[in-house]
């Protein structure tokens, strides 16, 4: 019984560290004014995190997934979020950044060969935002991205439909290549496009009247009908979906949706 409670204290202790690396809100909010975070763990904590950068006249944005949930996935997070802040000091240009962050990520997990015992990682979107171009909404903004595994989704208001860009087919970390280069792609958004940046939790979510998995297919029609709403109802409305979807079954993995309104 005291193991068990000392077990819990310990993990509830270990989620105020993990909250402490995450970007606070409202600065989020701040640099990009129609923006909105969801983030549900699975448990007390996570394996996904969001990352917030400002560097001169650009935001960095980032929904990141890392192996396994709970515990161990809380670890990798706080060691991801690190090699991602490590990355910043080199470069600025988010392909590189992703190159790096692989890069030290398997020097810190010794696997750089095949002995290692280490075959964690993540998958992630990252995006290069103008950011005083959206709060003047002087559009087109010009947006660049960069991805490991992760789309970026992005509705198009004028043809109130979602477009999914892919990304590189390789995560960070784990069995990838030292020398994997990531990627660079560029958008120009206009006014009330929303792109969207999110971990795989939400689209694997068992659910529904078939009880399978939501998948791709299931969140684009999600957000053609919630894409041309007010940024804050569309995370209640996320948020509903998913609670209605799921139903009597268990949260399957850590939920990360940001969403950001032009």
């Amino acid at each position: 019984e005291k193991k068990q409670k000392d077990i819990i204290e310990s993990i509830q202790y270990s989620q105020i560290i993990q909250k402490s690396i995450l970007p606070h809100r409202r600065d989020i909010w701040r640099t990009l004014p129609q923006s909105f975070v969801l983030y549900k763990p699975k448990d007390i904590v996570a394996g996904d995190f969001y990352w917030f950068h400002i560097i001169k006249d650009y935001c960095l944005i980032a929904v990141a997934d890392c192996t396994g949930h709970g515990i161990p996935g809380a670890f990798m997070s706080i060691l991801c979020n690190d090699k991602l802040n490590e990355a910043i000091n080199y470069t600025h240009q988010i392909d590189e950044i992703l190159y790096f962050t692989n890069l030290n990520i398997k020097r810190t997990l010794k696997q750089l060969d095949n002995t290692s015992t280490s075959k964690d990682g993540m998958d992630i979107i990252l995006v290069k935002i103008p950011y005083e171009r959206v709060q003047k909404r002087e559009t087109p903004i010009p947006i660049e991205f960069a991805g490991a595994n992760r789309p970026l989704f992005l509705f198009r208001n004028h043809k109130q439909t979602t477009e999914v860009f892919k990304t590189t087919k390789a995560s960070i970390g784990g069995f990838t290549d030292t020398e994997q280069t990531f990627q660079k792609y560029s958008l120009d958004l206009y006014t009330d496009d929303v792109i969207y940046l999110t971990s795989d939790g939400y689209i694997d979510q068992f659910g529904g009247s078939k009880n399978k998995k939501l998948m791709t297919t299931g969140f684009v029609n999600l957000i053609n009908q919630i894409g041309n709403l007010h940024y804050q109802k569309q995370k209640q409305e996320l948020e509903t979906f998913f609670n209605e979807w799921k139903g009597t079954n268990e949260q399957i993995d850590d939920v990360c949706i940001i969403g950001i309104k032009i």
